[in-house]
C-alpha cells in the first residue's frame, strides 16, 4: 500500500514536470475532456428520454435497455474521441454525419408521408406534445454539437498541434508508468 501510495506521488510530480513542458496542453486536455463529456451526458440523457417516451413512461428495465442499446455506438465513437491524439478525434465525423444522416432521413420521410415541410413537421410534434418537440429539437442538436466539437478538434490548427503534444506528453507519462510498475 505505501509502495502504491508513493508510486502516485512520483507519477503526480513527473505529470506536472510533463505537461510543465507542455504548457497549454494540460487546459488543452481540460476543455477537450469537458467538450467529449458534455456529449456523453447530452446524449446519455436525451436517449433514456427518447426511452421513457417510447415506452409510455415506464422506467423499467426495457428504459435501461433500451438506452444502453440505443447510446452503445456513440460510447464507442465518443469514449475513442477522449482518446489523446488528434487524429482519432476524426471519427466524431464519422459519428456526427451518421447521426445527421439519420435525422434528414427521418425528416424525409414524414415530409412525404404528411407532405409537409421541415417547420410543418416541428409545428405539427410541438402542437402535439411540446415534450416530443423538444426530444426531436434536441435529435437534431445532438450531431451539430458533435460535427462542432470534431471540427474544433481537428480542423483548427492550435487544436490539432496541442493534440499532438498531449499525445506526446501521455507517452512520457506511460513510459513513466511502464517503466515504475516493472520496478515494483
Amino acid at each position: 500500500m505505501e509502495n502504491s501510495k508513493e508510486l502516485q506521488r512520483q507519477y503526480k510530480e513527473y505529470r506536472e514536470k510533463v505537461y510543465g513542458e507542455y504548457p497549454e496542453v494540460e487546459r488543452f486536455w481540460k476543455n477537450k475532456k469537458r467538450v467529449i463529456g458534455f456529449l456523453l451526458i447530452f446524449c446519455l440523457v436525451h436517449n433514456f428520454a427518447v426511452s421513457i417516451t417510447a415506452t409510455g413512461g415506464d422506467t423499467g428495465m426495457a428504459v435501461i435497455l433500451g438506452t444502453v442499446i440505443r447510446i452503445a455506438p456513440d460510447l464507442i465513437f465518443l469514449l475513442a474521441a477522449m482518446g489523446r491524439g488528434w487524429k482519432i478525434d476524426l471519427c466524431l465525423y464519422l459519428l456526427g454525419l451518421y447521426r445527421l444522416i439519420d435525422c434528414l432521413q427521418a425528416i424525409w420521410e414524414v415530409g412525404e408521408m404528411y407532405s409537409g415541410g421541415v417547420l410543418w413537421i416541428f409545428g405539427s410534434i410541438f402542437e402535439n406534445s411540446v415534450w416530443m418537440g423538444i426530444i426531436a429539437v434536441c435529435q437534431f442538436l445532438y450531431p451539430v454539437l458533435i460535427l462542432l466539437a470534431a471540427v474544433w478538434l481537428t480542423l483548427i490548427p492550435k487544436n490539432r498541434e496541442l493534440g499532438a503534444e498531449l499525445e506526446r506528453a501521455n507517452e512520457k507519462l506511460k513510459e513513466f508508468m511502464m517503466s515504475h510498475s516493472q520496478k515494483q
